[in-house]
Protein backbone atom coordinates (compact mmCIF):
# COMPACT_ATOMS: atom_id res chain seq x y z
CA UNK A 1 0.00 0.00 0.00
CA UNK A 2 1.23 3.49 -0.84
CA UNK A 3 2.09 5.90 1.94
CA UNK A 4 -0.01 9.03 2.47
CA UNK A 5 2.84 11.11 1.05
CA UNK A 6 3.14 8.96 -2.08
CA UNK A 7 -0.58 9.31 -2.72
CA UNK A 8 -0.52 13.08 -2.21
CA UNK A 9 2.46 13.46 -4.54
CA UNK A 10 0.70 11.55 -7.32
CA UNK A 11 -2.58 13.39 -6.78
CA UNK A 12 -0.84 16.77 -6.98
CA UNK A 13 1.51 15.82 -9.83
CA UNK A 14 -0.14 13.12 -11.94
CA UNK A 15 1.55 11.68 -15.01
CA UNK A 16 -0.02 13.37 -18.03
CA UNK A 17 -1.89 11.11 -20.42
CA UNK A 18 -2.08 11.42 -24.20
CA UNK A 19 -5.53 12.66 -25.15
CA UNK A 20 -7.99 10.78 -27.32
CA UNK A 21 -9.25 12.58 -30.46
CA UNK A 22 -12.81 12.61 -29.12
CA UNK A 23 -11.88 13.53 -25.53
CA UNK A 24 -14.55 15.34 -23.52
CA UNK A 25 -13.82 19.08 -23.59
CA UNK A 26 -14.76 20.73 -20.29
CA UNK A 27 -14.91 24.48 -19.69
CA UNK A 28 -14.49 25.94 -16.21
CA UNK A 29 -17.10 28.39 -14.96
CA UNK A 30 -15.16 30.37 -12.39
CA UNK A 31 -11.48 30.66 -11.51
CA UNK A 32 -12.17 28.67 -8.37
CA UNK A 33 -9.94 27.28 -5.65
CA UNK A 34 -11.58 23.85 -5.92
CA UNK A 35 -11.13 23.29 -9.68
CA UNK A 36 -7.45 22.23 -9.54
CA UNK A 37 -8.26 19.32 -7.23
CA UNK A 38 -11.70 18.61 -8.67
CA UNK A 39 -10.98 18.59 -12.41
CA UNK A 40 -7.67 20.12 -13.57
CA UNK A 41 -5.27 17.66 -11.93
CA UNK A 42 -7.49 14.57 -12.40
CA UNK A 43 -7.97 15.40 -16.10
CA UNK A 44 -4.21 15.38 -16.68
CA UNK A 45 -4.07 11.64 -16.04
CA UNK A 46 -7.14 10.86 -18.15
CA UNK A 47 -7.00 10.31 -21.89
CA UNK A 48 -10.75 10.97 -22.17
CA UNK A 49 -10.90 14.52 -20.72
CA UNK A 50 -9.44 17.89 -21.72
CA UNK A 51 -9.88 21.12 -19.75
CA UNK A 52 -10.65 23.47 -22.64
CA UNK A 53 -10.55 26.85 -20.91
CA UNK A 54 -11.85 29.11 -18.17
CA UNK A 55 -14.18 32.07 -17.69
CA UNK A 56 -14.09 34.26 -14.59
CA UNK A 57 -15.95 37.32 -13.37
CA UNK A 58 -13.32 39.43 -15.14
CA UNK A 59 -11.02 38.46 -17.98
CA UNK A 60 -7.84 39.52 -16.19
CA UNK A 61 -8.55 37.06 -13.40
CA UNK A 62 -9.28 34.31 -15.93
CA UNK A 63 -6.04 35.06 -17.79
CA UNK A 64 -3.96 34.82 -14.62
CA UNK A 65 -5.70 31.57 -13.68
CA UNK A 66 -5.19 30.07 -17.15
CA UNK A 67 -1.49 30.88 -17.05
CA UNK A 68 -1.09 29.34 -13.60
CA UNK A 69 -2.82 26.09 -14.59
CA UNK A 70 -1.73 25.92 -18.27
CA UNK A 71 -5.25 26.18 -19.67
CA UNK A 72 -5.45 26.75 -23.43
CA UNK A 73 -8.25 29.32 -23.67
CA UNK A 74 -9.57 32.34 -21.78
CA UNK A 75 -13.15 33.49 -22.37
CA UNK A 76 -14.46 37.03 -22.26
CA UNK A 77 -17.19 36.06 -19.82
CA UNK A 78 -19.38 33.19 -18.62
CA UNK A 79 -21.77 33.60 -21.54
CA UNK A 80 -18.99 33.15 -24.10
CA UNK A 81 -17.96 29.90 -22.46
CA UNK A 82 -21.39 28.27 -22.24
CA UNK A 83 -22.07 29.19 -25.87
CA UNK A 84 -18.78 27.87 -27.27
CA UNK A 85 -19.66 25.02 -29.68
CA UNK A 86 -16.23 23.45 -29.11
CA UNK A 87 -16.99 22.86 -25.42
CA UNK A 88 -18.88 19.68 -24.56
CA UNK A 89 -19.41 20.15 -20.83
CA UNK A 90 -19.25 22.73 -18.06
CA UNK A 91 -17.77 22.48 -14.59
CA UNK A 92 -19.74 24.99 -12.50
CA UNK A 93 -17.85 26.00 -9.36
CA UNK A 94 -19.35 29.48 -9.01
CA UNK A 95 -20.77 30.61 -5.64
CA UNK A 96 -23.84 28.62 -4.59
CA UNK A 97 -26.46 31.14 -5.67
CA UNK A 98 -25.09 31.06 -9.23
CA UNK A 99 -25.23 27.29 -9.59
CA UNK A 100 -28.85 27.24 -10.71
CA UNK A 101 -28.80 30.11 -13.21
CA UNK A 102 -25.55 29.21 -14.96
CA UNK A 103 -26.21 25.47 -14.95
CA UNK A 104 -29.56 26.22 -16.57
CA UNK A 105 -27.87 28.38 -19.22
CA UNK A 106 -25.32 25.66 -19.89
CA UNK A 107 -28.03 23.02 -20.27
CA UNK A 108 -29.97 25.30 -22.60
CA UNK A 109 -26.79 25.58 -24.69
CA UNK A 110 -26.60 21.79 -24.96
CA UNK A 111 -23.78 21.32 -22.46
CA UNK A 112 -23.44 18.51 -19.95
CA UNK A 113 -22.80 19.87 -16.44
CA UNK A 114 -20.75 18.81 -13.45
CA UNK A 115 -21.91 21.25 -10.78
CA UNK A 116 -20.35 21.73 -7.38
CA UNK A 117 -22.49 20.88 -4.41
CA UNK A 118 -24.94 22.15 -3.47
CA UNK A 119 -26.12 21.99 -7.06
CA UNK A 120 -28.83 24.57 -6.38
CA UNK A 121 -30.04 26.89 -3.64
CA UNK A 122 -33.18 24.87 -2.86
CA UNK A 123 -35.26 21.91 -4.00
CA UNK A 124 -37.42 23.91 -6.43
CA UNK A 125 -34.33 25.00 -8.34
CA UNK A 126 -32.97 21.45 -8.31
CA UNK A 127 -36.19 20.12 -9.83
CA UNK A 128 -36.06 22.71 -12.62
CA UNK A 129 -32.49 21.72 -13.49
CA UNK A 130 -33.33 18.02 -13.46
CA UNK A 131 -36.31 18.50 -15.73
CA UNK A 132 -34.22 20.54 -18.16
CA UNK A 133 -31.37 17.98 -18.24
CA UNK A 134 -33.81 15.13 -18.83
CA UNK A 135 -35.68 17.02 -21.54
CA UNK A 136 -32.45 17.71 -23.42
CA UNK A 137 -30.91 14.27 -22.70
CA UNK A 138 -27.88 15.79 -20.98
CA UNK A 139 -25.79 14.61 -18.04
CA UNK A 140 -26.19 16.67 -14.85
CA UNK A 141 -24.04 15.51 -11.95
CA UNK A 142 -23.88 17.09 -8.49
CA UNK A 143 -20.31 16.80 -7.23
CA UNK A 144 -20.60 14.66 -4.10
CA UNK A 145 -17.22 13.24 -5.04
CA UNK A 146 -16.56 11.18 -1.90
CA UNK A 147 -19.30 8.70 -2.79
CA UNK A 148 -17.28 7.46 -5.78
CA UNK A 149 -14.34 6.38 -3.62
CA UNK A 150 -13.88 2.70 -2.66
CA UNK A 151 -13.76 3.59 1.05
CA UNK A 152 -17.32 4.91 1.06
CA UNK A 153 -18.67 2.17 -1.18
CA UNK A 154 -16.99 -0.53 0.93
CA UNK A 155 -18.81 0.71 4.04
CA UNK A 156 -22.15 0.94 2.22
CA UNK A 157 -21.73 -2.64 0.98
CA UNK A 158 -20.89 -3.83 4.51
CA UNK A 159 -24.07 -2.22 5.82
CA UNK A 160 -26.18 -3.60 2.98
CA UNK A 161 -24.85 -7.10 3.69
CA UNK A 162 -25.95 -6.78 7.35
CA UNK A 163 -22.71 -8.46 8.39
CA UNK A 164 -22.83 -6.37 11.55
CA UNK A 165 -26.59 -5.91 11.55
CA UNK A 166 -28.76 -3.18 10.07
CA UNK A 167 -27.87 0.45 10.83
CA UNK A 168 -30.12 2.08 13.42
CA UNK A 169 -28.34 5.37 14.12
CA UNK A 170 -25.78 7.53 12.32
CA UNK A 171 -23.82 10.46 13.74
CA UNK A 172 -21.89 12.61 11.25
CA UNK A 173 -19.51 15.51 11.84
CA UNK A 174 -17.54 17.82 9.57
CA UNK A 175 -15.81 20.84 11.11
CA UNK A 176 -13.27 23.21 9.56
CA UNK A 177 -10.58 24.90 11.63
CA UNK A 178 -10.72 28.66 12.18
CA UNK A 179 -9.20 30.67 9.36
CA UNK A 180 -10.22 28.44 6.46
CA UNK A 181 -13.32 30.55 5.86
CA UNK A 182 -12.90 34.26 6.55
CA UNK A 183 -15.94 36.35 7.59
CA UNK A 184 -15.86 37.98 4.14
CA UNK A 185 -16.10 34.59 2.38
CA UNK A 186 -19.19 34.10 0.17
CA UNK A 187 -20.10 31.13 2.37
CA UNK A 188 -21.21 33.68 4.98
CA UNK A 189 -23.32 35.66 2.50
CA UNK A 190 -27.04 34.89 2.30
CA UNK A 191 -27.24 36.47 -1.16
CA UNK A 192 -24.81 33.79 -2.33
CA UNK A 193 -26.87 31.03 -0.65
CA UNK A 194 -24.22 30.59 2.01
CA UNK A 195 -24.19 28.61 5.23
CA UNK A 196 -22.36 25.73 6.86
CA UNK A 197 -24.83 23.06 5.77
CA UNK A 198 -24.79 24.32 2.19
CA UNK A 199 -21.01 23.98 2.04
CA UNK A 200 -20.52 20.98 4.33
CA UNK A 201 -23.56 18.95 3.35
CA UNK A 202 -21.45 15.79 3.39
CA UNK A 203 -22.83 15.17 6.88
CA UNK A 204 -26.38 14.88 5.60
CA UNK A 205 -25.28 13.07 2.45
CA UNK A 206 -23.48 10.41 4.50
CA UNK A 207 -26.57 9.67 6.59
CA UNK A 208 -28.77 9.34 3.53
CA UNK A 209 -26.14 7.23 1.75
CA UNK A 210 -25.51 4.73 4.53
CA UNK A 211 -29.18 4.37 5.47
CA UNK A 212 -30.01 4.13 1.75
CA UNK A 213 -33.09 6.14 2.68
CA UNK A 214 -34.38 9.70 3.00
CA UNK A 215 -35.30 11.51 6.23
CA UNK A 216 -39.02 11.79 6.84
CA UNK A 217 -38.66 14.57 9.42
CA UNK A 218 -36.14 16.90 10.99
CA UNK A 219 -37.07 16.69 14.67
CA UNK A 220 -34.64 19.29 15.97
CA UNK A 221 -32.18 21.80 14.52
CA UNK A 222 -30.09 24.56 16.04
CA UNK A 223 -27.67 26.99 14.41
CA UNK A 224 -25.05 29.39 15.73
CA UNK A 225 -23.71 32.41 13.89
CA UNK A 226 -20.54 34.45 13.62
CA UNK A 227 -20.45 37.24 16.23
CA UNK A 228 -22.12 40.20 14.57
CA UNK A 229 -22.85 38.12 11.48
CA UNK A 230 -26.02 37.56 9.47
CA UNK A 231 -28.48 35.60 11.62
CA UNK A 232 -29.72 33.79 8.53
CA UNK A 233 -26.29 32.20 8.04
CA UNK A 234 -25.17 29.21 10.06
CA UNK A 235 -21.52 29.17 11.05
CA UNK A 236 -22.31 25.92 12.85
CA UNK A 237 -25.45 23.81 12.70
CA UNK A 238 -26.64 20.57 14.27
CA UNK A 239 -29.80 18.60 13.64
CA UNK A 240 -31.63 15.40 14.49
CA UNK A 241 -33.43 13.51 11.74
CA UNK A 242 -35.92 10.66 11.67
CA UNK A 243 -35.41 8.16 8.84
CA UNK A 244 -38.35 5.97 9.85
CA UNK A 245 -38.44 2.39 11.14
CA UNK A 246 -36.55 3.37 14.28
CA UNK A 247 -33.61 4.88 12.37
CA UNK A 248 -32.28 8.24 13.55
CA UNK A 249 -29.38 10.52 12.68
CA UNK A 250 -27.54 13.42 14.26
CA UNK A 251 -25.48 15.79 12.12
CA UNK A 252 -23.07 18.57 13.08
CA UNK A 253 -20.94 20.80 10.88
CA UNK A 254 -19.20 24.15 11.04
CA UNK A 255 -17.24 26.54 8.86
CA UNK A 256 -15.11 27.75 11.77
CA UNK A 257 -15.02 25.65 14.94
CA UNK A 258 -13.49 27.67 17.76
CA UNK A 259 -10.48 25.99 19.36
CA UNK A 260 -10.21 23.28 16.72
CA UNK A 261 -6.64 22.43 15.65
CA UNK A 262 -7.39 19.81 13.00
CA UNK A 263 -10.29 19.31 10.60
CA UNK A 264 -12.88 16.79 11.82
CA UNK A 265 -14.41 14.31 9.35
CA UNK A 266 -16.08 11.58 11.41
CA UNK A 267 -19.10 9.34 10.86
CA UNK A 268 -20.31 6.76 13.38
CA UNK A 269 -22.78 4.13 12.21
CA UNK A 270 -24.48 2.09 14.93
CA UNK A 271 -26.16 -1.26 14.55
CA UNK A 272 -27.65 -3.28 17.41
CA UNK A 273 -24.30 -4.98 18.00
CA UNK A 274 -21.54 -2.82 16.49
CA UNK A 275 -20.27 0.69 15.89
CA UNK A 276 -18.55 1.48 12.59
CA UNK A 277 -16.42 4.63 12.79
CA UNK A 278 -15.30 6.30 9.57
CA UNK A 279 -12.42 8.75 9.88
CA UNK A 280 -11.65 10.88 6.81
CA UNK A 281 -14.90 10.17 4.95
CA UNK A 282 -14.97 13.51 3.08
CA UNK A 283 -11.51 13.18 1.51
CA UNK A 284 -10.70 9.48 1.95
CA UNK A 285 -7.91 9.60 -0.65
CA UNK A 286 -5.82 11.69 1.77
CA UNK A 287 -6.25 9.29 4.65
CA UNK A 288 -9.05 7.05 5.86
CA UNK A 289 -9.74 4.51 8.57
CA UNK A 290 -12.73 2.27 9.24
CA UNK A 291 -12.90 0.92 12.78
CA UNK A 292 -15.48 -1.75 13.61
CA UNK A 293 -16.10 -2.30 17.32
CA UNK A 294 -18.47 -4.58 19.17
CA UNK A 295 -20.67 -2.56 21.50
CA UNK A 296 -20.44 -5.10 24.32
CA UNK A 297 -16.73 -4.70 24.87
CA UNK A 298 -15.39 -6.86 22.08
CA UNK A 299 -12.23 -6.22 20.11
CA UNK A 300 -12.07 -3.58 17.42
CA UNK A 301 -10.66 -3.98 13.91
CA UNK A 302 -9.38 -1.10 11.77
CA UNK A 303 -8.75 -1.04 8.03
CA UNK A 304 -8.04 1.54 5.33
CA UNK A 305 -9.41 1.31 1.79
CA UNK A 306 -7.75 3.03 -1.19
CA UNK A 307 -8.77 0.85 -4.14
CA UNK A 308 -11.54 -1.44 -5.27
CA UNK A 309 -11.12 -5.23 -5.22
CA UNK A 310 -9.05 -6.46 -8.18
CA UNK A 311 -7.62 -2.99 -8.86
CA UNK A 312 -3.80 -2.82 -8.92
CA UNK A 313 -1.85 -0.98 -6.23
CA UNK A 314 -0.84 1.60 -8.84
CA UNK A 315 -4.27 3.25 -8.53
CA UNK A 316 -4.12 3.70 -4.75
CA UNK A 317 -3.58 7.41 -5.42
CA UNK A 318 -6.84 7.92 -7.31
CA UNK A 319 -8.69 10.69 -5.55
CA UNK A 320 -12.42 10.96 -5.02
CA UNK A 321 -12.36 13.63 -7.72
CA UNK A 322 -10.52 11.33 -10.15
CA UNK A 323 -13.20 8.65 -9.74
CA UNK A 324 -15.94 11.25 -10.06
CA UNK A 325 -14.53 12.82 -13.23
CA UNK A 326 -14.05 9.40 -14.84
CA UNK A 327 -17.66 8.53 -14.04
CA UNK A 328 -18.92 11.86 -15.38
CA UNK A 329 -17.06 11.36 -18.67
CA UNK A 330 -18.37 7.80 -18.98
CA UNK A 331 -21.94 8.98 -18.44
CA UNK A 332 -21.51 11.55 -21.18
CA UNK A 333 -20.08 8.94 -23.56
CA UNK A 334 -22.67 6.40 -22.37
CA UNK A 335 -20.03 3.79 -21.62
CA UNK A 336 -20.94 3.03 -18.01
CA UNK A 337 -21.79 -0.51 -19.11
CA UNK A 338 -18.15 -1.40 -18.50
CA UNK A 339 -18.68 -3.80 -15.53
CA UNK A 340 -16.25 -2.10 -13.16
CA UNK A 341 -17.27 1.51 -13.84
CA UNK A 342 -20.93 0.58 -13.98
CA UNK A 343 -20.64 -0.77 -10.44
CA UNK A 344 -18.77 2.33 -9.22
CA UNK A 345 -21.44 4.54 -10.78
CA UNK A 346 -24.39 2.54 -9.47
CA UNK A 347 -22.96 2.19 -5.96
CA UNK A 348 -22.33 5.93 -5.69
CA UNK A 349 -26.10 6.56 -5.81
CA UNK A 350 -25.32 10.03 -7.19
CA UNK A 351 -28.11 10.69 -9.67
CA UNK A 352 -30.95 13.08 -10.35
CA UNK A 353 -33.20 11.67 -7.65
CA UNK A 354 -30.38 11.98 -5.13
CA UNK A 355 -29.73 15.60 -6.13
CA UNK A 356 -33.37 16.52 -5.57
CA UNK A 357 -33.59 14.56 -2.31
CA UNK A 358 -30.39 16.17 -1.06
CA UNK A 359 -31.79 19.66 -1.56
CA UNK A 360 -35.11 18.69 0.05
CA UNK A 361 -33.22 17.46 3.11
CA UNK A 362 -31.16 20.64 3.36
CA UNK A 363 -34.32 22.75 3.05
CA UNK A 364 -35.91 20.64 5.80
CA UNK A 365 -33.07 21.28 8.25
CA UNK A 366 -32.89 25.01 7.54
CA UNK A 367 -36.62 25.45 8.00
CA UNK A 368 -36.55 23.54 11.30
CA UNK A 369 -33.65 25.72 12.49
CA UNK A 370 -35.71 28.83 11.71
CA UNK A 371 -33.28 30.08 9.08
CA UNK A 372 -35.46 29.41 6.07
CA UNK A 373 -34.31 27.73 2.90
CA UNK A 374 -31.84 29.51 0.65
CA UNK A 375 -33.23 31.45 -2.32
Amino acid sequence: MMTDKQRRDLINNPVESNKEPNALRIGLLGASNIAPNAVIRPAKSMSSVIIAGVAARDKARATEYAQKWSLPKVYEDYEALVNDPEVDAIYNALPNSLHHSWTLRALNSGKHVLVEKPGASNAEQALELLNKAQAKNLVLLEAFHNRFHPFMQHVRELLASKKYGAPTRIEAQFFLVPGVCQPTDFRYDFEFAGGALMDLGYVLSACRYFFAAEPIECTNAKATHLPGGDKRIDNEIEADLDFGNGRTAHIECGLSKEGLKEEVQIVKVYTESHCLTLDGYVLPHNHNALTVMELKGGESVTESIYRYPNQPEQVDWYSTYRYQLETFARRVFNVTKDPFWHQVDENSAVDGDDFLSSMKSIDMVYEKAGLGKRV
